[in-house]
């Protein structure tokens, strides 16, 4: 799993370097690298999936470092279906925390600095913060690719609490329901982000086995494989508002976008 997470890196940094100069992978080794014969094929590789060492990437923050949000971001591990300690966590998630001093029910932010930052072509569109640690709904709808990290961070919270717990275990295992579908409805947001969409079907085959790590029972609630292709798919802007909105493809009107799950009833009927 760790090993795919690394492969899907190489990929978005090298297609966000290239979306971002315009440079072939030629050039954009010598940009790195300068005219070194051992690194000229480094670029190449890594757009196929080659996993990037410590030493390339610092070699990469020192002439980009903005990339520093794909290159370190906390996605590749919060994909990684194992049992991350709260501490762990709170590390991953530390970005997207209000400072102290802020409104107090203000738990959530996205900062300008941003996998959303890196995508918005309009600089003036507000993210407003999210009120509430478990907010996963508002988090889905916040507009921003970063509002799928925090959910599947949220996810590991709540799996750490389970770990933990010494008591009748299923009031967490019901907890985490509500926040899987969730985050089935925050991933199109973020398989749509530019350096992303290239690539979405690899991050879907890694979210599949987090959800399945998480879900409390297999057959209760599973991924809708075809909405999901259709929503990060769509001839326009996957956008969630109100609940459950999004955009009419050719227009600025609004539908009904449900989840993209299927619940134990409709799933037993469908393979009756």
């Amino acid at each position: 799993m760790k090993k795919d997470a690394d492969s899907l890196r190489s990929q978005i940094v090298i297609h966000y370097l290239q979306r971002r100069t315009g440079m072939g992978t030629g050039k954009l080794s010598l940009e790195i690298f300068g005219d070194t014969k051992e690194h000229r094929k480094k670029v190449q590789l890594w757009k196929s999936g080659t996993r990037m060492h410590a030493t390339n990437r610092n070699a990469i923050l020192n002439r980009f470092p903005e990339s520093d949000i794909l290159l370190n971001s906390a996605i590749y591990e919060l994909l990684e279906p194992k049992l991350l300690t709260h501490e762990r966590i709170d590390e991953l998630l530390a970005g997207y925390r209000r400072h102290k001093g802020s409104i107090p029910l203000e738990y959530w932010c996205i900062p300008d600095m941003s996998w959303q930052g890196l995508a918005q072509k309009d600089k003036s569109k507000p993210i407003f913060p999210v009120l509430g640690k478990f907010n996963s709904k508002a988090l889905s709808e916040c507009g921003a690719a970063d509002g799928f990290i925090i959910i599947l961070g949220i996810l590991h919270k709540i799996n750490a609490d389970i770990a933990q717990a010494n008591d009748d275990k299923r009031h967490y295992t019901a907890r985490l329901t509500p926040h899987l579908v969730e985050a089935a409805r925050a991933f199109p947001v973020f398989a749509t982000h530019p350096d992303v969409k290239p690539y979405w079907e690899k991050l879907y085959a890694l979210f599949k086995k987090l959800w399945y790590y998480f879900s409390p029972s297999f057959d209760a609630l599973i991924l809708d494989d075809q909405l999901m292709s259709e929503y990060v798919n769509m001839s326009t802007e996957y956008c969630l508002a109100r609940g459950a909105l999004g955009r009419v493809p050719g227009s600025h009107s609004l539908k009904l976008l449900k989840a993209p799950v299927i619940h134990a009833i409709k799933w037993d009927h469908a393979t009756s």
